[in-house]
């Protein structure tokens, strides 16, 4: 697991030590707030503050309890993290003892005794990513989970999830920490000032985001995305740069690594109109995390028509990408009606 401090989260972790220092810690807590902004360490740091032989405080990464949680050997965390085991949809083997999945059951783990003798803890990452059948399982743990035990549901939609999970957890809301925080983030894992200072604007402040969008190469993507637009690069001619760009997007084969590239650079190209649209309704730029977008382009007739057809072509893309449509078709027939739209010049049949 590591043991990472989250930044701008220094409220809500402390208010949960004490609870727990008072003996009013809920055993069940759903951590919400926008994608990519820290939730998912906030509960593996606080977990640790509670596991740590000093606790429940801050951990002092130096105890027993810090080093075998650093080294990923501690016997009493349970984590299900769907964007770590490289699956969409967390099922219901992962919850309960049926049909189980790799990496153990929910059920199971809670059914054992306590390996270091004191709190046991669980974190459910994305968990609106748990099919129906397992949000039902979940129902019973979460009713009745054990001594000493605490279970923190990650969520950035908590509306998908079923009211009867919701209400069976205590919310515990988390904020977007500033943007220097964010970029301090970027700088931290090596990217210049520049790019770590861009890439936090586009992500309204959102460090694991950001994080996601600098590895990938998202500055290189929103600047083949300009020139498309520009018509400075032909749409054809796009497609297979977009899909050759370097960048960290995970494991994978390389078919599944396309539709990745593809499917990034489009939600990417959303966003990019979403903020198009706003600045041909008047918004100012400076408002906008695409904001930076040259003016010539902010500034063109027809802006906000132009960018909603935009998104209407992007959203098809995605959905085709979704349907497992080959990448570089899907990229051909975006890029070349973004482009007719944008630049007024004839679609490639």
């Amino acid at each position: 697991m590591g043991l990472e401090r989250p930044e701008g989260h220094e409220v809500q972790l402390e208010g949960l030590w004490a609870a727990a220092k008072a003996d009013r810690l809920p055993h069940a807590l759903l951590f919400t707030g926008a994608d990519g902004i820290g939730k998912h360490m906030a509960a593996k740091w606080f977990l640790a503050g509670l596991f740590c032989e000093r606790g429940p405080a801050e951990p002092c990464g130096e105890c027993g309890a810090c080093r075998r949680l650093a080294a990923e050997s501690f016997g009493d965390l349970f984590v299900i993290d769907p964007e770590a085991d490289g699956v969409d949809r967390i099922q219901v083997g992962r919850i309960a003892r049926r049909e189980q999945e790799d990496g153990g059951c929910l059920e199971e783990f809670l059914s054992l005794r306590p390996a270091e003798g004191g709190w046991r803890g669980v974190i459910l990452r994305d968990v609106e990513r748990a099919t129906r059948s397992a949000e039902n399982a979940l129902l019973k743990t979460l009713e009745e989970p054990g001594e000493a035990c605490c279970i923190i549901l990650v969520s950035a939609h908590p509306s998908r999830l079923l009211d009867t999970v919701r209400s069976r957890c205590v919310q515990v809301g988390f904020e977007s920490p500033t943007r220097e925080t964010c970029a301090g983030v970027l700088m931290d894992a090596g990217f210049d000032a520049a790019t770590s200072k861009q890439v936090s604007r586009w992500v309204s402040s959102a460090p694991g985001r950001a994080l996601r969008w600098a590895r990938r190469s998202a500055s290189s993507e929103r600047a083949l995305l300009v020139e498309v637009l520009h018509g400075a690069v032909d749409a054809l001619d796009a497609s297979p740069r977009v899909l050759a760009l370097e960048g960290d997007l995970g494991e994978g084969t390389p078919a599944a690594l396309a539709r990745r590239r593809a499917a990034g650079f489009v939600d990417l190209a959303v966003e990019v109109m979403r903020d198009l649209a706003r600045s041909g309704a008047g918004l100012p730029a400076a408002d906008l995390p695409h904001g930076d977008l040259p003016e010539a382009l902010l500034s063109r007739p027809g802006l906000s028509g132009a960018a909603r057809r935009g998104s209407e072509t992007l959203w098809r893309a995605r959905r085709e990408l979704d349907s497992n449509l080959a990448p570089e078709a899907v990229l051909d027939r975006a890029l070349s009606q973004l482009q007719e739209v944008f630049t007024g010049a004839a679609a490639p049949s």
